[in-house]
Protein backbone atom coordinates (compact mmCIF):
# COMPACT_ATOMS: atom_id res chain seq x y z
CA UNK A 1 0.00 0.00 0.00
CA UNK A 2 0.84 3.81 -0.75
CA UNK A 3 0.49 5.87 1.77
CA UNK A 4 -1.00 8.93 1.62
CA UNK A 5 0.40 12.48 1.60
CA UNK A 6 -0.98 15.01 3.89
CA UNK A 7 -2.18 17.96 1.98
CA UNK A 8 0.38 21.41 2.72
CA UNK A 9 -3.23 22.98 3.61
CA UNK A 10 -5.13 22.25 6.18
CA UNK A 11 -8.70 21.07 5.61
CA UNK A 12 -11.70 23.86 5.28
CA UNK A 13 -13.44 23.13 8.46
CA UNK A 14 -10.41 23.68 10.52
CA UNK A 15 -9.86 27.43 10.24
CA UNK A 16 -13.55 27.52 10.21
CA UNK A 17 -13.77 25.78 13.82
CA UNK A 18 -10.54 27.80 15.37
CA UNK A 19 -12.49 30.85 14.38
CA UNK A 20 -15.50 30.37 16.20
CA UNK A 21 -13.16 29.27 19.41
CA UNK A 22 -11.39 32.59 18.72
CA UNK A 23 -14.56 34.59 17.99
CA UNK A 24 -16.16 33.20 21.68
CA UNK A 25 -12.74 34.14 23.41
CA UNK A 26 -13.35 37.65 22.01
CA UNK A 27 -16.84 37.52 23.33
CA UNK A 28 -15.99 36.78 26.67
CA UNK A 29 -13.36 39.40 26.88
CA UNK A 30 -15.21 41.98 25.68
CA UNK A 31 -18.92 41.20 27.96
CA UNK A 32 -16.53 40.79 30.93
CA UNK A 33 -14.57 44.12 30.53
CA UNK A 34 -18.09 45.95 29.96
CA UNK A 35 -19.45 44.46 33.02
CA UNK A 36 -16.46 45.37 34.87
CA UNK A 37 -16.96 49.27 33.33
CA UNK A 38 -21.15 48.91 33.72
CA UNK A 39 -20.71 47.75 37.64
CA UNK A 40 -17.66 50.00 38.68
CA UNK A 41 -19.04 53.57 37.03
CA UNK A 42 -22.62 52.99 37.24
CA UNK A 43 -24.01 56.33 37.07
CA UNK A 44 -21.07 56.84 34.23
CA UNK A 45 -21.28 53.46 31.98
CA UNK A 46 -22.36 55.16 29.08
CA UNK A 47 -19.40 57.56 29.19
CA UNK A 48 -17.21 54.41 30.53
CA UNK A 49 -17.94 52.38 27.54
CA UNK A 50 -17.64 55.07 25.32
CA UNK A 51 -14.35 55.38 26.46
CA UNK A 52 -13.32 51.80 25.43
CA UNK A 53 -14.56 52.14 22.47
CA UNK A 54 -12.68 54.95 21.53
CA UNK A 55 -9.25 53.76 22.81
CA UNK A 56 -9.86 50.32 21.29
CA UNK A 57 -10.64 51.76 17.98
CA UNK A 58 -7.86 54.14 18.04
CA UNK A 59 -5.57 51.60 18.68
CA UNK A 60 -7.13 49.43 15.69
CA UNK A 61 -6.67 52.44 13.42
CA UNK A 62 -2.97 53.07 14.80
CA UNK A 63 -1.65 49.15 14.25
CA UNK A 64 -1.75 49.44 10.44
CA UNK A 65 0.52 52.08 10.20
CA UNK A 66 3.22 50.24 12.26
CA UNK A 67 2.80 46.90 11.83
CA UNK A 68 3.93 46.03 9.05
CA UNK A 69 7.31 47.35 9.58
CA UNK A 70 7.14 45.97 13.02
CA UNK A 71 6.58 42.42 11.64
CA UNK A 72 9.37 43.06 8.85
CA UNK A 73 12.09 44.21 11.24
CA UNK A 74 11.57 42.06 14.08
CA UNK A 75 10.69 38.39 12.08
CA UNK A 76 6.93 37.06 12.97
CA UNK A 77 7.98 35.09 16.36
CA UNK A 78 9.55 38.33 17.72
CA UNK A 79 6.82 40.85 16.92
CA UNK A 80 4.25 38.83 17.91
CA UNK A 81 6.25 38.02 21.49
CA UNK A 82 6.00 41.86 21.47
CA UNK A 83 2.58 42.60 21.66
CA UNK A 84 1.60 39.41 23.84
CA UNK A 85 4.22 40.97 26.86
CA UNK A 86 2.37 44.40 25.99
CA UNK A 87 -0.65 43.11 26.58
CA UNK A 88 0.90 40.89 29.78
CA UNK A 89 2.23 44.09 31.39
CA UNK A 90 -1.55 45.70 30.34
CA UNK A 91 -3.63 42.82 32.16
CA UNK A 92 -3.91 43.47 36.12
CA UNK A 93 -2.49 41.07 37.90
CA UNK A 94 -2.00 40.10 41.72
CA UNK A 95 1.65 38.06 41.28
CA UNK A 96 1.35 37.60 46.03
CA UNK A 97 -2.14 36.94 45.98
CA UNK A 98 -3.23 39.76 49.00
CA UNK A 99 -6.83 40.48 47.06
CA UNK A 100 -8.19 40.94 50.27
CA UNK A 101 -6.44 43.90 51.67
CA UNK A 102 -7.11 46.01 48.30
CA UNK A 103 -10.35 44.87 47.79
CA UNK A 104 -11.57 48.41 49.09
CA UNK A 105 -10.26 49.86 45.99
CA UNK A 106 -12.37 48.49 43.11
CA UNK A 107 -15.87 49.25 44.93
CA UNK A 108 -17.99 50.32 42.64
CA UNK A 109 -17.74 54.50 42.15
CA UNK A 110 -20.11 56.56 44.62
CA UNK A 111 -22.22 58.55 43.22
CA UNK A 112 -22.69 62.48 44.35
CA UNK A 113 -25.76 64.02 45.16
CA UNK A 114 -27.77 66.31 42.46
CA UNK A 115 -27.90 69.80 42.90
CA UNK A 116 -31.23 69.44 44.69
CA UNK A 117 -29.89 67.14 47.94
CA UNK A 118 -31.59 64.24 46.55
CA UNK A 119 -29.27 61.07 46.05
CA UNK A 120 -28.43 59.88 42.83
CA UNK A 121 -27.90 56.25 43.57
CA UNK A 122 -25.62 55.37 46.05
CA UNK A 123 -24.81 51.70 46.45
Amino acid sequence: MVEEEHPANPRAAVPIVFSGIFGLGNIFVFSGVFTFLVECYPLYAASALAANSFARSSFAAAFPLFGVQMYNKLGYQWASSLLAFLALAMAPFHPFGGGEQQAGIWKPVKASRWDDGTSSGEM
